[in-house]
């Protein structure tokens, strides 16, 4: 992700990253394409942190959550460890946040295993990303 959406307390912890949608937008030219990808090293082993800047109203949920599903398909059937990893997948804000704290669709993105962090991911000392 741009480095501007990312606040590492510990940098260290952050092993990698990959820009997944154009890594495979020319095989998945139509699909709701998830952002990007961030390894995370917690302890003695490893967490992707799967991020998607979108804009962050209530109206975008539903685009988020078909996201969400094409990210998980694209895991199961991908070769190598990335779908071993335990995996978080997180919403950033590009720009103003226009969704509401006590909206319904908040609970509706905790559902689909979605984390909405505002405007910025960020890096405890621990390495927790979120």
């Amino acid at each position: 992700p741009p480095a501007k959406l990312i606040d590492p307390a510990r940098s260290r912890s952050l092993v990698g990253s990959v820009d997944l949608d154009a890594a495979v937008r020319e095989d998945c030219p139509r699909d709701p394409r998830w952002d990007y990808g961030i390894g995370v090293k917690q302890g003695s082993g490893l967490q992707a942190v799967w991020v998607e800047v979108h804009r962050a109203t209530d109206g975008e949920v539903a685009d988020v959550i078909r996201k969400a599903r094409w990210l998980r398909t694209w895991l199961s059937s991908s070769p190598g460890t990335l779908k071993q990893l335990h995996a978080e997948l997180v919403w950033i804000a590009d720009g103003r946040v226009g969704l509401s704290p006590k909206s319904p669709k908040r609970a509706l993105l905790a559902q689909n295993g979605i984390k909405f962090r505002g405007s910025r991911l960020r890096s405890s000392a621990d390495g927790r990303v979120d």
